[in-house]
């Protein structure tokens, strides 16, 4: 009988580490621009957002980290994106993102998949290009950090 209560209990702890999974994984929201130039910010926790044909700008919220994914980032089009970081350096401490963001804290590794290392020397993932053939160019202006990707600088 102990036997039997014991594969019950690991298929449901199975089961259930299945479903979170499964829920982690699956965006949340999936969040549309126009034909024209567009402004796309997600939603909490995970987004897919495209902005179609245009120069679109998707602005990255990084005081409620998830990762978003971008599924039609053109960069010769003029997309690019934008990291908002709070109104104050206060965010950016309990956060633990660096005050100066650069390409030594900021990084695109060869799936697309953009990160920043943070002050407690782990990398936090935050946007997927799922694109493996840019270069990415971080400039900080305080509030707002624009990535800019190109094939080549």
């Amino acid at each position: 009988m102990a036997f039997f209560l014991m594969m019950i209990l690991a298929a449901a702890v199975s089961h259930a580490d299945t479903t979170h999974h499964d829920q982690v994984t699956k965006p949340l929201h999936t969040i549309y621009g126009g034909p024209g130039n567009d402004t796309i910010m997600g939603k909490t926790d995970q987004n897919m957002l495209y902005g179609g044909p245009g120069a679109d700008v998707f602005l990255v919220d990084l005081t409620n980290p998830s990762v978003d994914t971008l599924k039609d980032f053109n960069p010769s089009e003029g997309d690019q994106v934008l990291l908002y970081l709070g109104d104050s350096a206060i965010i950016r401490d309990l956060l633990l993102i660096p005050r100066k963001l650069d390409l030594g804290n900021v990084q695109i590794d060869y799936k697309g998949n953009v990160k920043i290392l943070l002050n407690n020397n782990t990398w936090l993932p935050f946007l997927k290009l799922n694109r493996s053939d840019l270069h990415m160019k971080v400039e900080d202006k305080s509030k707002n950090v624009r990535l800019i990707f190109k094939k080549t600088f």
